[in-house]
């Protein structure tokens, strides 16, 4: 197993949602967190990951885009097809998080998204609105944000961040967390019985577009590809008519 340290664990999870980008996402897959939470779940799911010792009794899994179901206690369910996501388990197997993260998209319908998850998992929206009258004033300049609910097992933390794409300058990571805290004494079974239950309609909710659209990081350097396109159509033109000059001077002299 590979060696990394903790530090590099976002720039590995970039790279691979770099090289993914381009890789449709597999049939869903289903995580089913209902009554237990370990690496080996994801192993049978068929999640394949990369994987990297981080400290001495973590390791860090890193997986490519997928089809997600993720069933967690209570009740509830969550649809996703996701850019990538890493997440963390312990020496013994379980799961310390998960973290998700969605594909880029425009602010309405990260607005939409982000929404439905605060619903889905009844978190207050205040900082949602906040953002969503920040976008309607700054655009992609907007403040990303964050928020959580803790009183749900695993906690559940949604944050808003910038993508990086001009176009689509949006995408919300979704971090599930199991016992992050010394103090937490809780498991599925206290989830099940204690969860906040989803509003009617939220039991299976699904995070992608609300469109139904795939957006693609490549649209953003659309001019600069259409632009190379004609750079290089000039550069052509230029040198077919470079060499039939040339041509057409060694004929008047008499050469060739």
């Amino acid at each position: 197993m590979n060696r990394l340290p903790s530090g590099f664990c976002l720039a590995v999870a970039a790279l691979v949602a770099l090289l993914s980008a381009m890789v449709p996402a597999k049939a869903q897959t289903l995580l089913d967190f209902r009554t237990s939470h370990t690496v080996q779940q994801a192993v049978a799911a068929g999640i394949t990951t990369r994987d990297f010792k981080q400290g001495e009794n973590e390791v860090l899994h890193v997986m490519g885009p997928e089809n997600l179901v993720i069933a967690l206690p209570g009740g509830q369910q969550v649809h996703w097809k996701t850019s990538f996501g890493t997440f963390v388990s312990g020496a013994d197997g379980s799961l310390r998080n998960l973290e998700v993260f969605g594909p880029v998209l425009p602010a309405d319908e990260a607005y939409a998204v982000a929404l439905k998850a605060h619903q889905a998992f009844g978190i207050p929206t205040d900082r949602l609105e906040n953002w969503k009258q920040d976008t309607a004033s700054k655009g992609r300049f907007a403040m990303a944000f964050s928020n959580g609910q803790n009183a749900f097992y695993p906690h559940v933390f949604i944050e808003m961040q910038h993508s990086m794409n001009a176009l689509y300058p949006w995408h919300l990571r979704v971090e599930l967390s199991w016992n992050g805290l010394p103090q937490d004494k809780h498991d599925e079974a206290w989830g099940a019985a204690h969860n906040p239950r989803p509003p009617p309609g939220f039991e299976n909710v699904s995070f992608d577009a609300p469109s139904g659209r795939t957006y693609d990081r490549a649209d953003a350097y659309q001019f600069f590809r259409i632009a190379a396109d004609v750079a290089v159509g000039g550069f052509v033109v230029g040198m077919a008519a470079v060499l039939w000059y040339v041509i057409k001077a060694r004929r008047r002299t008499g050469c060739g």
